[in-house]
């Protein structure tokens, strides 16, 4: 009787399709595998999306800060002058202590207070924009100089505080905020309100020994100044404590192995195995690292070199060593490289391990092949936004800037573009941008952008353009989904979305290790609604303040392997939190 029963039972059919949870790319870009080698944690392409906790988060915004800058030409430089005598703002806590998974940044009402001061360097002149605002705006150098490239350095001595900078084409000038006298010289006086040129000369207030007009760097070590000499292998410091007098003259070239000039000096706090300690890091244009450990430069028996190391020639300018932490950072045609791994194995070895610029030292190879000597190549540490900035000049791409950014605590990899930026300047909490400002969304004029501060880019002090949101692509790496011998049809893609804003895009299926497609997605301003694709995605309009948004995509292809290219346009802080595929397994054919 069982057995009747047993031969009129049908049998289960199996499962016609799967749904397999793809994960996100949170390991960021990785340039250096092959396709069918990535891990499923990385990504092939991640713009304008940062990998943070809970998720791949969208790029903070910027609003403008200080415009209508005389000259309408690009903000080259900004300037930071933080004197010990200024008190940090006092920021009200929260009201409430409870916790969002997305932090969103809405606009400021008005330009913050900024204390200290900043300094625009535009136009061949330095203006002082601490009040933000339309301006107008007043030079503060008695002559105009040739570039607008600047290099400078906060100076305290037992006088007072001092901004001291150097311009990339020559010349030594020193600010001060109250009032100042010239190191130890007594009855001298410099007018503390503007940019003061030092001159050549033994008298008190200038510099004897070389013509300060031949200063293009300035860095401080050990309480001395030191400067570097235009297109020379020669360093020239000053007195303990002195911003004028006597300068005396060190010369790093016997050391540089490959050539070239000294192109820029670093103070490198360090431990190493005597306690903690600064070594003074000398690197040439073409590469070679010098490391000198001691206290007098007069005194050979306490001034002596500790090694040297090559990382290969440096792209053009003064902004591609970045001290960060007990670490330097120096951008090279090799990739990124950090000066301890560096001193630790040399760089061949460090090339065979990993490291913080691993994933994407590949990628920078390429684009110095064709850019070495642009301008526009920087690296710089933002701690506001826990991230290290690459610039890459403009040319590049032919599409504005690109910032390659990685996010310290994730150790992960994306590119920032939308942003026409090519400096940024920490001071206080705040990050300060200037570069060039002519594209798409920002019509020509000098400016100094406030970055990070807020979820949409380019909002403007009068009000009359909204802000745009924030264009965005993520690709994850292929995977075959446990089953790389056998083709697969794929049916649907499902990304969750936790957002303030109602995020809007599409999706394509890439198979079988295939190109990727062209944007086809212009940024919009902000609406009260966006919908998705509308076709594919039945009209549906996305809502839901911080709350998950997730939908499945209907997409089409087969293969043994694939990935989704998912465009879209966010406002920042919007969470990506996971991209689910819907599939239908074949053969092996």
């Amino acid at each position: 009787m069982f057995a009747s029963y047993a031969r009129q039972a049908r049998k289960a059919l199996p499962p016609v399709g799967r749904i397999i949870a793809g994960g996100i790319p949170h390991g960021g870009i990785n340039a250096r595998d092959a396709l069918a080698a990535m891990p499923p944690t990385d990504a092939i392409e991640l713009v304008n999306v940062l990998s943070n906790p809970y998720g791949m988060g969208i790029r903070n915004g910027y609003q403008e800060f200080a415009i209508n800058l005389p000259g309408a030409a690009e903000v080259k430089t900004v300037m930071s002058f933080y004197p010990g005598t200024v008190n940090p703002p006092v920021t009200p806590g929260p009201v409430s202590g409870s916790m969002s998974l997305i932090q969103v940044q809405a606009p400021r009402a008005a330009v913050p207070t900024v204390n200290g001061q900043i300094f625009a360097c535009t136009n061949g002149q330095v203006y002082d924009i601490t009040a933000g605002g339309t301006g107008p705006w007043s030079a503060l150098l008695a002559a105009a100089v040739t570039t607008d490239y600047w290099n400078y350095i906060n100076f305290q001595n037992d006088i007072s505080n001092f901004l001291c900078a150097c311009n990339e084409d020559g010349g030594y000038y020193v600010y001060g905020g109250s009032g100042f006298s010239s190191g130890f010289s007594s009855g001298f006086a410099i007018d503390s309100t503007v940019f003061n040129k030092i001159q050549a000369g033994s008298t008190p207030g200038k510099i004897s020994g070389i013509n300060p007009d031949l200063f293009t760097y300035c860095v401080s070590w050990k309480r001395r100044l030191w400067f570097i000499e235009k297109n020379s292998t020669r360093a020239w410091y000053l007195p303990v404590q002195q911003i004028t007098g006597a300068a005396s003259m060190f010369d790093f070239g016997v050391n540089f192995r490959h050539g070239g000039s000294l192109a820029v000096l670093v103070s490198w706090t360090v431990d190493g195995g005597e306690g903690l300690d600064d070594y003074l890091v000398a690197i040439s244009t073409q590469g070679d690292v010098v490391i000198y450990k001691g206290t007098d430069p007069n005194d050979a028996t306490t001034f002596a070199l500790h090694g040297i190391w090559y990382v290969g020639a440096l792209p053009r300018g003064k902004r591609c060593v970045d001290p960060v932490g007990g670490d330097i950072y120096i951008l090279s045609v090799a990739g990124l490289s950090q000066i301890s791994k560096l001193i630790a194995m040399g760089q061949i070895a460090a090339e065979l391990t990993e490291d913080i610029g691993d994933k994407l030292d590949p990628l920078i190879r390429a684009y110095m092949q064709t850019s070495v000597n642009k301008d526009g190549w920087f690296v710089k540490m933002i701690p506001h936004e826990q991230m290290l900035v690459v610039g890459v000049p403009p040319q590049v791409a032919n599409a504005g800037a690109i910032h390659l950014a990685l996010k310290i605590r994730q150790n992960a990899w994306s590119k920032m573009m939308e942003l026409p930026i090519t400096h940024y300047t920490n001071h206080d909490s705040l990050v300060f941008g200037g570069g060039n400002l002519q594209s798409t969304i920002i019509p020509a004029g000098g400016k100094v952008m406030l970055m990070f501060d807020n979820s949409l880019d380019y909002e403007t002090l009068s009000d009359t353009v909204e802000g745009t949101l924030i264009k965005c692509r993520i690709v994850p790496a292929y995977q075959t989904f446990g089953t790389p011998a056998m083709i697969k049809r794929f049916t649907m893609v499902r990304p969750t979305f936790i957002a303030q804003y109602n995020p809007s895009g599409h999706i394509i299926l890439i198979t079988d290790y295939g190109q990727l497609a062209a944007w086809e997605m212009p940024v919009t301003p902000v609406q009260s609604g966006d919908v998705w694709d509308q076709a594919l995605w039945d009209q549906a309009y996305w809502s839901g303040l911080n709350q998950p948004v997730h939908k499945w995509v209907g997409v089409h292809g087969a293969g043994f392997a694939a990935t989704a290219q998912i465009d879209f346009i966010g406002a920042g802080g919007t969470l990506v939190t996971a991209i689910d595929y819907a599939t239908i397994e074949g053969g092996p054919l």
